[in-house]
This record gives structure tokens, sequence and C-alpha cells, in this order.
């Protein structure tokens, strides 16, 4: 697992993904929001923005608010198991918004388990604040089959 923001540390050219797998560093590397980058080993998603829009009584908009996701991980070469950093950012606030209550939880599909599925339960973000921390899976496919970690 990487330490920190796995989805902002990259891996030098010098190293091979073969290297980069078996010192457990991240290999992805984040240039843009709103992208997805994996390899046999990392993956990454950043800047998946959720927008929440307030509304009054007669349905119209009188606030916003956006918050960034991002996740990443270290996959193991070998082991079952595996670590997640995910970050929740407030980046914008608008009229009546002034804080957004995040509350993070994960779910797996077939063949894989959240073991650690919240890495915090509700915070009041305010613009530019940020919540971090980890989720944890564990998975035994059956040969040739696949897992694919969700958010709810």
């Amino acid at each position: 697992m990487c330490e920190h923001d796995p989805c902002h540390r990259d891996a030098t050219p010098q190293q091979s993904r073969a290297a980069v797998a078996a010192a457990g560093t991240c290999s992805c590397n984040v240039t843009s929001p709103g992208t997805y980058t994996y390899e046999r080993f990392a993956y990454c998603v950043s800047g998946a923005n959720v927008v929440y829009m307030l509304r009054d009584s007669q349905g119209k908009e009188i606030g916003r608010g956006t918050l960034e996701v991002s996740a990443g991980a270290s996959l193991p070469a070998e082991g079952t198991t595996w670590n997640e950093q995910v970050t929740v950012k407030m980046t914008s606030a608008s009229g009546d918004v002034k804080a957004l209550n995040a509350k993070f939880r994960t779910t797996c599909g077939a063949g894989c388990t959240a073991t650690k599925p919240a890495p915090w339960y509700g915070g009041d973000l305010t613009l530019g604040q940020a919540l971090s921390g980890t989720v944890s899976y564990s998975s035994a496919p059956a040969a040739g089959a696949a897992t694919k970690p969700g958010v709810t």
C-alpha cells in the first residue's frame, strides 16, 4: 500500500512495473482529473465529482456543492488482501450550501469482501477541506475469475 495519497505517488521512469509492484509502491500517474488508470499492481481514480444541489420548496436551486473523490491502491503480487486510500475534498460551494456531510462506504462484487468498508463515517466539509482514510478488501477468486470493488 502506498503511504499517504497513492494517486499522486509516481514511479520514476527507471522503475519497472515489476520493481514497483515488488516494492509495494504505486505506479499510477494521475495527470488530469476525472481519470481512471490501472496496471497489473496498481489502480487510481481521480477527480470523480459528486455534485449536490440544494433546492427550495418550489424546486428552485438555492445552492450547490461539489465533492471530488480520489482513490488508489497498490495490489500485492501475492496474497488476497489490499488497502485503498480514499480522499474526498469539497472543491466548490455556492448559495446556501456552506458545508456538506461526506459519508463513504464501499462494497465489493462477487468473490470480494470489503473487510473495512468505511474510512470514516460522516464529517462536515467546508470549501477546501478534505477527509482521507483507508478501506480494505479481501478476495479469493477462482482461477480466471475477476473481482471488482465498488463505491456506494
